[in-house]
């Protein structure tokens, strides 16, 4: 079998772990698009990658596939998700993607939906609401924490104190009330 995990990044531990689990014999391919990419450096089959969101990033990845008879696509990264399942029925027959069904991915990148779902399932989750919803006066504990309804990470975090700072901050532009919450 041999196993492409994309975006590698600084995950070395995870390339060791995979290439101890496959028992060496140079069956675990990793990509990054940045040759500095840790863990490119301790791979057995370092390749280096176009951007995923680069035009010729599918071209490449079905070559890849061909030349090292690739059985398992996995990424970690979740942007890069989106773009592998909307490539899932063009890789090639032989390899299978490491990816959710459509309708999970989209629910698993928006944290409304994330927060709705878990809500539905009866999974207690932090009180989520979009920042053009806010609520009246009074009726929120600050201080309140804006984050990106797709951000990762803590990119675009906001923090605010109290109401005023709250509409303040809604009327910055830097921050898309739809992109919030």
């Amino acid at each position: 079998m041999h196993l492409l995990i994309t975006c590698i990044g600084r995950q070395v531990q995870l390339t060791e772990y995979f290439q101890a689990a496959l028992q060496g014999n140079n069956r675990l391919f990793v990509s990054d698009c940045s040759e500095s990419a840790p863990g490119l450096r301790i791979a057995d089959n370092p390749l280096l990658s176009p951007r995923f969101t680069s035009q010729e990033y599918s071209e490449w990845l079905f070559k890849t596939c061909s030349e090292y008879a690739i059985d398992w696509i996995m990424t970690l990264s979740v942007d890069d998700l989106l773009i592998l399942s909307q490539l899932k029925d063009k890789v090639p027959e032989w390899t299978r993607l490491v990816c959710p069904p459509e309708h999970s991915l989209q629910i698993g990148v928006d944290k409304l939906k994330t927060t709705r779902f878990c809500e539905q399932v009866g999974i207690m989750a932090p009180r989520t609401i979009a920042v053009k919803d806010f609520l009246e006066p009074g009726s929120l504990e600050f201080p309140v924490i804006a984050k990106q309804v797709k951000g990762k990470g803590s990119q675009g975090i906001k923090i605010f104190r109290n109401l005023r700072e709250l509409e303040s901050g809604i009327d910055n532009p830097e921050l898309s009330q739809s992109d919030y919450i």
